[in-house]
């Protein structure tokens, strides 16, 4: 059953299994991979304040730097600017080789306005070395290098 709902919400049916992960809650309330695939449906399908909820419920079992990315993402949406940059500063503090936060804290920045602070997180971006190279960081190296002539 588990796996056959998060097969369906990783289709982007996240919205559709809300009332199937909700039915396996009581029962899975203290697995903390159970926690965390039902917050990534949560905030898919746009339940934001209920997929902050079982981040942090999910938070009190695991502290692990995806549930951070999340967690701010979550954040993000909810336009708690700081709150998730605070987050996004705990999964680089995790893995601080990792491209993702800074990536995630330069876009809340230029999200605020604070072209100042996220140019230089920018920078820090550019001149940070690749350890394994990827389509994704690729992508965010990119993204961060256009955004940043165009100021």
């Amino acid at each position: 059953e588990l796996r056959c709902v998060q097969d369906k919400a990783l289709l982007g049916l996240s919205e559709q299994m809300m009332p199937r992960y909700a039915k396996l809650y009581p029962k899975l309330k203290s697995d903390s991979r159970f926690l965390y695939n039902y917050a990534i449906a949560q905030y898919e399908a746009g339940r934001y304040e209920e997929a902050l909820a079982t981040v942090r419920e999910c938070r009190r079992r695991l502290a692990d730097y995806n549930l951070s990315l999340l967690e701010g993402n979550v954040l993000d949406a909810l336009c708690r600017y700081a709150d998730a940059e605070c987050c996004y500063h705990r999964a680089h503090n995790m893995c601080p080789s990792r491209f993702a936060p800074l990536y995630a804290i330069f876009n809340v920045r230029m999200e605020r306005g604070d072209t100042v602070s996220a140019r230089r997180i920018g920078r820090e971006i550019l001149d940070k070395p690749i350890k394994v190279r990827s389509l994704e960081t690729v992508e965010m190296i990119d993204d961060v290098r256009q955004r940043i002539i165009k100021q």
